[in-house]
């Protein structure tokens, strides 16, 4: 698969802690169960400070084709700074075609990393009624809603799930957990499978790095071999 032609949708970033395959299934049933991807609002959230720059009425989508944007020059620091690197790397996300899905391109605003206020900032602009705003280059958002017929199946960071990732906070949330095996992943991937199919929902899974189909053990192993010699 190609992604550059299609937009991602991260359903449960880990916030650089290690990968819960537990509470990411939780998280893709309760999606699931709802009948469409929504807005915060239309899942029944009206704490404003619950949402970042999609605030509460839009869903934040990354176009895979502009991750590479520099927007703000060569400089090191701010290299990856986007939504591709901040949630697709680290999450299961779905695939959604570019047919038929109505997305705003958000004017993008300096990096709130600079802003002693950033987390009001971006609530503030987030909940804007005079336009969308981002600091991230590849995020469009969607008002209210998407249909899971626009969901094309689902890319799998299988670099990050296999990689060791020390907790950042120590709280029951944030938890150790190991990497996952080959044979774990395989597991694990058909139980999402199954899932996906129960909802009648593409479930045709991919290698998030890679672009490739993850049918079998074999593509697992060389998805995970790809990581561990690179």
């Amino acid at each position: 698969m190609k992604l550059n032609s299609y937009y991602l949708h991260a359903i449960d970033c880990q916030n650089g802690n290690p990968f819960d395959g537990i509470h990411s299934i939780e998280v893709l049933k309760e999606i699931l169960n709802s009948g469409e991807l929504k807005s915060k609002r239309l899942r029944g959230i009206t704490d404003k400070s619950s949402g970042g720059w999609n605030g509460l009425d839009y869903i934040s989508l990354c176009d895979y084709r502009r991750r590479n944007n520099r927007p703000y020059g060569n400089d090191q620091f701010l290299k990856g700074y986007n939504a591709y690197e901040t949630y697709i790397k680290e999450s299961l996300s779905f695939i959604l075609t570019k047919n038929k899905i109505c997305t705003i391109k958000p004017r993008l605003v300096e990096p709130i990393i600079f802003d002693w206020d950033s987390h009001y900032t971006m609530y503030e602009l987030g909940n804007s009624t005079e336009g969308r705003y981002s600091d991230l280059p590849d995020e469009v958002q969607v008002k209210d809603r998407i249909s899971f017929d626009r969901i094309k199946g689902m890319t799998i960071p299988i670099e990050y799930m296999v990689t060791e990732h020390i907790p950042e906070f120590k709280s029951k949330k944030y938890k150790y957990i190991p990497p996952y095996t080959i044979e774990e992943l395989v597991e694990y991937l058909k139980q999402l499978k199954d899932i996906l199919s129960a909802y009648s929902v593409s479930n045709e899974l991919y290698d998030l790095e890679t672009q490739e189909l993850l049918n079998n053990e074999d593509d697992v192993a060389r998805a995970v071999e790809r990581v561990h010699i690179k």
